[in-house]
Order: C-alpha cells, then sequence, then structure tokens
C-alpha cells in the first residue's frame, strides 16, 4: 500500500496507487499487499503521468499470457512493466496522431445537426424548469 501524504497531489496520487493495488489484488487473487518494489514501480510511473487505464491493460495482458503459459510465480506489478511502456508509446503514438487531424466546426446551418439542435433546446428547457 501507497503511504497517504497531505495536499491534493499527493492524495489523487494516492488514490490512483489504491485503485491500481485494488485491481492488483483482483487481477491475482489474494496477496492484498504490494511488495516494495512494486510500489516503487507504480509509484514511478504515477509521478510520470502514466494513465491508469495503461497500467490496468497491462496487467490483463500479462495476466491472460500468464495463465496461456501456465507460470505459477505471482503477479506483480515489476513483471508488467514492459507491457505499461508498451501501452504508453502506443498511447503517445495515438496522442501525436490526433494532433495532426485538422477538425473543421460544422457550419451553422448543417441539415446534419438540425436534430441535435433541437434535442439540446429540449433538454436546456427541461432542466430550467427544474426546481
Amino acid at each position: 500500500m501507497v503511504k497517504q501524504a497531505s495536499g491534493d497531489g499527493d492524495q489523487a496520487l494516492a488514490d490512483s496507487a489504491e485503485a491500481v493495488r485494488a485491481y492488483l489484488v483482483a487481477a491475482r487473487g489474494g496477496a492484498p499487499l504490494l511488495s516494495s518494489a512494486d510500489a516503487l514501480v507504480l509509484r514511478g510511473w504515477l509521478v510520470r503521468g502514466v494513465r491508469i487505464g495503461a497500467i490496468v491493460r497491462a496487467i490483463d495482458l500479462v495476466a491472460a499470457r500468464r495463465v496461456a503459459q501456465r507460470t505459477r510465480t505471482p503477479l506483480s506489478l515489476t513483471a508488467c512493466r514492459a507491457e505499461v511502456e508498451k501501452q504508453q508509446k502506443r498511447a503517445g503514438a495515438w496522442v501525436r496522431a490526433g494532433h495532426a487531424v485538422r477538425v473543421e466546426p460544422p457550419a451553422p446551418d448543417d441539415p446534419r445537426f438540425a436534430a441535435l439542435d433541437a434535442l439540446a433546446a429540449g433538454a436546456l428547457a427541461e432542466l430550467a424548469a427544474l426546481p
């Protein structure tokens, strides 16, 4: 488990670490505490800004691979390190590709958005009528 510290940023890190720890415990079916090596790896990822989704996906992929290979050693975050790095590289490439795409806003008279505008106006009217 990761020690909680004061401050909003520290609390966010502690909450993220607890979420990853709980997911890892559920994935491996027990052993509710992180080893010191796993705690250091997790802290490094969270401080670097690695998304929890990338960590969880890596845990799932490594766990599935270990089941297929019938590996009997316990699942750990240290074992997921390479997969997390791969997830980060893929996410980075996706974000870079997204920045290259230029999206133009729709024209105000575009008929495809007329139904959407009507729905939005109706929803706003309903919200305004609420006490």
